[in-house]
């Protein structure tokens, strides 16, 4: 999966070498509503991946931001002579990105980035407690994220 990752990121500077920066101008500010699609470990996608991008443009090419994402899923088990249970999973991710626009197809703002952030993911227990106190857990750390995307704006604002 490193591999592929740095493939397409290879990919998206080369072509921005060769393209011309458009989309976020300096000085504008861009709040976006992003839905992703998910796939778990485990479980079923509950909630698909939903994020609040912010972005600021430092000059024509290159913006900052921050991000607040969230996403949950489900898992469901079952067990001879005794009542199913359900695992719930959340995860959180806040943090900052900076991205580089260049324009690969006309009117839509296409960019690559940088994420660097906090993630927390934690999971409840719902169901017969037959086999004893289940604790609920919760985790969080440091995370990174290298991403290339776009985005079309249907108005000037």
């Amino acid at each position: 999966m490193r591999s592929f990752t740095k493939i397409t990121l290879a990919l998206a500077l080369a072509f921005g070498l060769f393209t011309n920066a458009s989309a976020q101008k300096k000085g504008e500010s861009v709040i976006s509503l992003g839905v992703g699609f998910a796939t778990f470990y485990t479980g079923e996608s509950t909630l698909p991946p939903i994020s609040f991008p912010y972005d600021y443009g430092y000059s024509d090419s290159i913006s900052i931001g921050g991000y607040l994402a969230y996403s949950s899923a489900s898992e469901e088990f079952t067990a001879p002579l005794v009542d199913s249970y359900e695992l719930n999973y959340t995860y959180i991710i806040a943090g900052v990105r900076g991205l580089y626009h260049y324009e690969l197809i006309e009117d839509i703002d296409t960019y690559g980035g940088l994420l660097l952030g906090y993630n927390v993911a934690s999971t409840s227990f719902e169901g017969d407690d037959t086999f004893g106190n289940v604790p609920e857990s919760s985790v969080g750390g440091f995370t990174y994220n290298i991403f290339v995307g776009g985005r079309y704006f249907f108005t000037d604002n």
